[in-house]
């Protein structure tokens, strides 16, 4: 097996989004999706009921995905300036 290093810190938020893409297609392409993997860490599971109690406690605590994705993409874009 041959690794090319790349010094990731010189490549665009574009061009580090396009790697993980790769690399993500390349695992699927391997061993198939992992989200197909059961979640088995226990740790996991006390954490997503954790969270999933707190947002029966307080419903109105949850933010659209809407929101986040709007927050996310802003963020993206102040660092490529």
């Amino acid at each position: 097996m041959a690794i090319t290093t790349i010094d990731i810190s010189r490549l665009t938020v574009a061009e580090k989004l396009d790697l993980i893409d790769r690399l993500w297609d390349s695992i699927e392409a391997e061993h198939g999706s992992p989200h197909a993997e059961p979640v088995e860490s226990p740790e996991l599971i006390a954490e997503l009921k954790r969270r999933l109690e707190a947002h029966e406690r307080d419903p109105s605590s949850a933010i659209p995905a809407e929101e986040v994705f709007r927050k996310l993409n802003a963020e993206i874009d102040s660092h490529r300036k």
